[in-house]
C-alpha cells in the first residue's frame, strides 16, 4: 500500500471532498477508504461527513490498483455491429460495469471478449 499525508492549510471542507481535489480519485472511493480505516488524521478514524480543521495532517493507505479488466465469454445479442457502432440486446440483471470491488460477470466484461480490438483502451 502506498501511504500519502496531506496537511491541510485551510478547514472547514468535509474530508471526501476535500481528498477527492488532492488525490485525484472519486469520493465514493475515498468514502470506502474511509470506511475501511485506511484514511485517518491523528491516529484516529472518522466518518466521510469529518469537517477538517485547518493544519491537520492526513494519513491515507491507499491500496494499490485493481487488476485490468479481463474478457469473459458472457451470451450477448450483438442486434448491429459496424466498423464504429454496435447495438447490443443487453440481458436483464447484466451490471453494465466494475463497480467496487465487482470485477468480473458484467456487460464491459463482455464487450472486451467480443471486441478486443475496439476497446483495448480501457483500463
Amino acid at each position: 500500500m502506498e501511504e500519502k499525508i496531506v496537511k491541510v492549510a485551510e478547514g472547514g471542507e468535509r474530508i471526501d471532498v476535500y481528498l477527492r481535489e488532492k488525490i485525484g480519485v472519486s469520493r465514493a472511493l475515498i468514502q470506502e477508504w474511509i470506511k475501511e480505516g485506511q484514511v485517518r488524521i491523528e491516529g484516529k478514524q472518522l466518518s466521510p461527513h469529518y469537517r477538517l480543521k485547518a493544519g491537520e495532517t492526513i494519513r491515507t493507505s491507499i491500496p494499490p490498483p485493481p487488476p485490468p479488466l479481463q474478457p469473459e465469454p458472457i451470451p450477448l445479442r450483438i442486434i448491429y455491429q459496424d466498423s464504429q457502432v454496435a447495438v447490443i440486446d443487453k440481458p436483464a440483471g447484466l451490471i453494465t460495469h466494475p463497480a467496487g470491488r465487482r470485477r468480473k460477470g458484467t456487460l464491459v466484461n463482455a464487450l472486451l471478449h467480443y471486441f478486443p480490438d475496439s476497446l483495448s483502451c480501457i483500463g
